[in-house]
């Protein structure tokens, strides 16, 4: 009889696990900053129908995000440092340890 460790459940999806999963880090313009200087952005714009979801949402220091403002990544010049994933509690641990 084989016992197995149950993994831990999915991160809630908050702004600070955003963050932690970004290592604070604003995802266009790749400057580290505190929480109070980050803000999250939606890739797909909520007015496009774009969902509040891991795969969705990413870092943007307030500059950017303004910048970005309601338009696709594809009809403006900003790159994205990665894409965004639904991190595992070990990578938001990890990210963590690193603050």
């Amino acid at each position: 009889d084989l016992n197995f460790v149950t993994s831990q459940r999915t991160p809630a999806f908050t702004r600070f696990n955003v963050f932690l999963r970004d290592n604070f880090t604003c995802q266009y313009c790749h400057h580290k900053f505190s929480a109070n200087d980050l803000t999250f952005d939606h890739l797909v714009p909520k007015f496009l129908n774009g969902k509040t979801m891991w795969t969705n949402v990413v870092s943007a220091c307030t500059s950017c995000n303004v910048k970005k403002g309601r338009r696709l990544l594809q009809q403006i010049d900003m790159k994205l440092k990665k894409m965004p994933l639904k991190p595992s509690a070990t990578q938001l641990q990890k990210n963590g340890k690193n603050l």
